[in-house]
């Protein structure tokens, strides 16, 4: 049985990082209501440091219905720009497909170390 999803972020402003924390499963209404803030925070951060860094962690995210997935790769493509540096963490392989979309398109990529994904996320 899926266990009922959750999204929280936590912006990270004296390290210009932002975190995400997704887990379960998500409705379409929370993945819209989850980016709507999300998107205020991407945009303040990078009026702040002039890029947007996200640690996003779904390493305790469940498979996702299509219409979340679409909703995931159609409004990430909107908030981000592409300075910006997204590291997924994610364990399995269909949180790995589920995400591939993201780094088609964004500076995004998927890592299964979390310390692998800070060191890449502080490059620049």
């Amino acid at each position: 049985m899926a266990v009922h999803g959750s999204l929280t972020i936590t912006p990270e402003w004296a390290k210009n990082v932002i975190g995400v924390e997704g887990r379960g499963v998500w409705s379409a209404e929370e993945a819209r209501a989850h980016f709507a803030c999300l998107c205020t925070l991407v945009a303040d951060l990078r009026d702040r440091a002039g890029l947007a860094r996200v640690l996003v962690d779904l390493r305790e995210m469940e498979p996702q219905p299509k219409e979340v997935v679409e909703i995931i790769r159609d409004i990430t493509a909107q908030i981000y720009k592409q300075q910006d540096r997204i590291a997924i963490l994610v364990t399995t392989g269909m949180q790995r497909m589920q995400m591939s979309c993201l780094t088609e398109t964004l500076n995004a990529q998927l890592f299964d170390d979390p310390f692998a994904a800070l060191r890449w996320l502080n490059q620049h």
